[in-house]
């Protein structure tokens, strides 16, 4: 159900997600914190930016 969201309103003023509202979103993290966020764009491969592994 990619591009489908659970949510039948969008999150507002910041709010934080609950896991599994945005199925096809991507959590970088690297020890255990966020470096960047990416997008399922098949069951095996997330696209983000080149950026996000810079410094790794």
């Amino acid at each position: 159900h990619c591009g489908i969201s659970s949510l039948s309103i969008p999150a507002l003023e910041g709010e934080d997600a609950a896991v599994g509202n945005w199925p096809w979103h991507v959590n970088l993290q690297y020890f255990g914190y966020h470096i960047c966020g990416g997008s399922l764009i098949s069951r095996e491969w997330v696209l983000t930016a080149a950026h996000c592994f810079y410094y790794l």
